[in-house]
């Protein structure tokens, strides 16, 4: 659509959508933070430890890395390959050793388990 129609013009493909998001998480800093989500946190009690949690679509990996230092074994997917490899670079940073996989969904596997 167009600005005229009432919305802002944006990616009108899912490539040019999937630039736009790899230009973001190539910026340097992580786009939404490396906190975990407020709600996911305040369900800590749901989970227990050796569970297993599946990721689609987990973009930068806080969630996922999150889960991770609860316990759970982790398999985390996203589509884009910086995505990727922020999650792998924040479950490092964050202990790494835990069962943590980041994988790039597209373009095959460009992640780091640990």
């Amino acid at each position: 659509m167009t600005q005229q129609q009432g919305r802002p013009d944006g990616p009108r493909t899912l490539d040019q959508a999937l630039l736009r998001w790899e230009s973001s998480f190539s910026a340097g800093e992580y786009l939404f933070c490396e906190q975990v989500n407020t709600y996911l946190a305040s369900k800590a009690g749901l989970f227990a430890q050796g569970d297993r949690a599946l990721s689609i679509a987990g973009g930068e990996g806080r969630n996922s890395v999150w889960r991770a230092e609860q316990r759970l074994r982790v398999y985390a997917f996203a589509s884009l390959p910086t995505a990727v490899a922020n999650a792998a670079r924040l479950a490092l940073r964050r202990g790494g050793g835990r069962p943590f996989s980041a994988r790039h969904m597209l373009g095959g596997d460009v992640g780091v388990a640990t």
